[in-house]
């Protein structure tokens, strides 16, 4: 394989001016937390994503925090498979 040229190497995010995107996030409304048990039993694609008692979910204000932190400007919320 060959080595790419110089020209074709990709620069480190701090080397880039500009805006910060975040182009794959995931969010969910607050009841996929105050009623996960319910939503792990009926929802196959919940289940697979979060069965394990560390899985976390996001909300909105949780993205919008991590954002922040992190100097993003802009993020793009994909949506999830549910069965339910």
């Amino acid at each position: 394989m060959a080595t790419p040229t110089p020209a074709r190497r990709p620069l480190p995010a701090a080397a880039v001016p500009g805006l910060i995107i975040d182009f794959h996030t995931h969010v969910l409304p607050d009841e996929f937390r105050t009623d996960r048990s319910r939503i792990l039993k009926s929802d196959p694609t919940f289940r697979a994503l979060f069965s394990s008692p560390t899985a976390r979910t996001a909300s909105a204000d949780d993205l919008l925090a991590e954002m922040d932190a992190g100097g993003v400007e802009r993020a793009v919320i994909l949506g999830y498979g549910w069965w339910d």
